[in-house]
This record gives C-alpha cells, structure tokens and sequence, in this order.
C-alpha cells in the first residue's frame, strides 16, 4: 500500500495550480457549479382601522393586523418620529401585578388570522408627543415586521373611540372552476 507523504507548504501552491487548470479545463466532477439563489420568502401583512387617541401622559393607537402570507409573521419594533418613546403593550402578570405591560419579544401574527388592537388589550403606546394631538389629525408611524418588512401605516385621530370595531376577515379567494375530464 502506498504511504501519503506528508503535508509539504512547498506543495501547496503547485496543488492550488493544479485544481485551478482542473477547473479551466472543465474536469468533470471538478467543474465549479453556480451557487443556488433562493428568494427570501415575505408575508404579505394588510393593515386596516388604524385610529388613536391622546390619554395622559401621551396616545394609545390601534389598528388592524391580517396575516395574508403562507407563513407566520412578528411585529418586532415600532418607529416614530413625533413620540419620543412607543411601545407595543399587552395584558399579563409583571412581579405578580396584572396589567398592559411592554411585550419586548414582539408581537406573532399567525398567518390567515386578524389580530385587531384594543386599548385594553395589545395596542400601541406613544409617550413624549412632539405636541398634542389634534380631532381628526393623521400621524405616521412604521411597523417593522420580521418577514413582511418595514410597512408605513397613517393613523387618524379620533377620541371618541374607546373600543374598535369587530374583526373584519381576510377575503377568501373563490375557488376556481374545474372542468370534468372529457
């Protein structure tokens, strides 16, 4: 059996020389293949409802959120530039005390579901206004999600609103005709 010599450092150069003529020349199993692109898969999210109105200390926003992509999405940062501090808050326990408290890991919208923001529920806090909010005003703000992207939604203000208006569906697409086999 023959015996593999050693790694030499003064060999190398000649193998890399080699493997590259290999290339050039089209040496079969050697033969550089391009490597595959795949897209990156997004969920297409739609927003709908987008309302707010002022409370002390600054504006609770709302909105509707339809997951229309194959797959489950996650709010995970909101941004604004005339609040110095938003938040996305929710109901749940903090040190044992219930409350709307700050979701830091952000928010899943399952995929085909319709995730509608109450204030007494998951909505958007904004504090520090740049300057108080005006009847029938429209602000923007950014949601960034982690498949769908950074999306841009105008919320209108409107105090007399306390709730929200009931979930609407996401339009189920008709299914298409089939023809029988002749």
């Amino acid at each position: 059996m023959p015996r593999a010599l050693p790694p030499c450092p003064a060999r190398r150069p000649l193998l890399r020389h080699l493997l590259g003529l290999g290339l050039l020349l089209g040496g079969g199993a050697l033969r550089a293949q391009p490597a595959a692109v795949l897209p990156r898969e997004r969920s297409a999210v739609q927003m709908a409802d987008a309302w707010m109105r002022s409370v002390p200390g600054g504006a609770v926003a709302c909105l509707q959120l339809i997951g229309l992509g194959p797959r489950d999405d996650r709010l995970l940062e909101l941004q604004c530039d005339w609040a110095r501090r938003v938040e996305l808050r929710g109901p749940g326990l903090l040190e044992g005390v219930a409350g709307l408290w700050p979701l830091d890991t952000g928010l899943p919208l399952p995929a085909g579901e319709v995730l509608t923001m109450r204030p007494d529920g998951v909505h958007i806090a904004l504090f520090e206004l740049d300057r108080p909010l005006r009847r029938r005003e429209r602000r923007p703000m950014r949601l960034v999600f982690e498949r769908a992207g950074t999306h841009s939604v105008v919320f209108q203000v409107d105090e007399s609103r306390r709730g929200t208006r009931p979930p609407e569906r996401p339009p189920v697409p008709e299914p298409l005709p089939v023809e029988p086999p002749a």
